[in-house]
């Protein structure tokens, strides 16, 4: 049986405590390159061990993360030392958080449409749509050019002059 240790975090283990196990000392598995050390020190196991929740040293929407990761590899996590339902509930935490920070961001959204705030680039009025179109089609100015008289960036008078050729050529 393998166990992970945070080997940032003080973790009093004794002797005893640790005779059942092997040892995997690595870092926070929230930097990748400790994590893929872990995955590759485990080899064929399907299992590991951390001796407390608090070893994993990671927020709450991380560890959800991680477990669905590992569940993915076919990988399951064990805490020495926590109840035994203890993952179930974890897991079952993460996924309620997951679900009520989505539903606040859209909540905020709404909200900020409501007030007339679309988020996104700003939309460029039909007089400026028509100088654009003056300037492309009849003047023969390069993007650059227009982009400057029109006070607009070069992208946006790509953007434009090629939805007006289409337009043109329908």
């Amino acid at each position: 049986m393998k166990l992970y240790v945070n080997n940032e975090l003080e973790q009093t283990l004794s002797m005893e405590e640790l005779q059942d196990y092997q040892v995997i000392e690595l870092g926070p598995l929230n930097e990748r390159v400790n994590y893929l050390e872990l995955l590759a020190k485990l080899g064929e196991e399907k299992e590991f061990y951390v001796w407390k929740y608090e070893a994993l040293d990671l927020n709450l929407l991380a560890v959800k993360r991680l477990l669905d990761n590992l569940k993915e590899q076919g990988i399951s996590l064990r805490f020495v030392n926590e109840e035994e339902n203890f993952l179930a509930y974890l897991m079952d935490i993460g996924e309620r958080e997951k679900n009520y920070l989505a539903t606040r961001t859209k909540r905020g959204l709404k909200r900020a449409r409501e007030k007339g705030n679309f988020g996104g680039r700003p939309r460029v009025n039909e007089e400026i749509i028509e100088k654009v179109r003056s300037l492309y089609f009849e003047k023969r100015l390069t993007y650059r050019e227009i982009a400057t008289e029109c006070n607009v960036s070069i992208g946006t008078v790509h953007k434009y002059s090629k939805m007006l050729k289409e337009a043109e050529n329908q």
